[in-house]
């Protein structure tokens, strides 16, 4: 996935020079990295206009589409039992929570099932790493997600209908913004605590 997930080399050159003007504000920024995705191979969708579920941190429909497209000879009831287990956390701490996800996503998911009578069992797999192209990225902007209030990070990243990463942007030509705002400069702060999302576990913590 060399191509599409190559975000951690995002080029400082395609916004140096507007950095460099007061004019450079949040919006402008937001809109560089998603132009700078879509060059990457990224799809684009604007929060507002996607019909889902907002209490969900899930991309659902994409999710479940991807899902059985990358396991096209698992059963319905194997497909299922993945998506409840990824929609469904046991009770843990964060750290721990994404320890879990990263599993799934590396290995797979094992699960069991009924069919016929009989207790079966398979591995789901959320990610395919032998055919990029087998897999869904898209970039979004201005996603709103409600947990106790409503919440609405500046660009989220999903793959396979999964936020792998959030973004929140600060302007650097802003006078207060500091070092204290370093991790809010255009660097994924997913799952972390501080953030305000702890819903957003689909990520591993560094």
């Amino acid at each position: 996935m060399q191509n599409l997930l190559n975000y951690d080399r995002i080029d400082i050159i395609i916004c140096e020079e507007a950095f460099m003007s007061a004019d450079y504000n949040e919006e402008a920024y937001e809109n560089a990295l998603i132009e700078l995705f879509q060059n990457m191979g990224w799809e684009h969708v604007y929060g507002p206009e996607v019909d889902r579920d907002w209490h969900s941190p899930l991309y659902d429909s994409v999710l479940e589409d991807s899902i059985r497209r990358l396991n096209p000879k698992s059963s319905p009831a194997a497909i299922d039992e993945a998506l409840l287990k990824l929609r469904n956390f046991e009770n843990a701490e964060l750290k721990k929570k994404n320890a879990v996800f990263m599993e799934y996503l590396q290995n797979g998911i094992e699960v069991s099932f009924s069919a016929n009578g009989e207790t079966k069992s398979d591995i789901i797999y959320i990610a395919d790493f032998n055919n990029p192209l087998n897999n869904s990225f898209i970039v979004a902007n201005q996603w709103t997600f409600i947990e106790n209030s409503n919440k609405r990070p500046d660009i989220l990243l999903f793959l396979n209908g999964l936020p792998i990463c959030l973004f929140e942007l600060k302007s650097p030509s802003r006078e207060q913004t500091d070092a204290s705002e370093a991790d809010s400069i255009g660097v994924p702060v997913c799952c972390s605590r501080r953030s305000g999302y702890s819903r957003f576990r689909y990520r591993s913590i560094a």
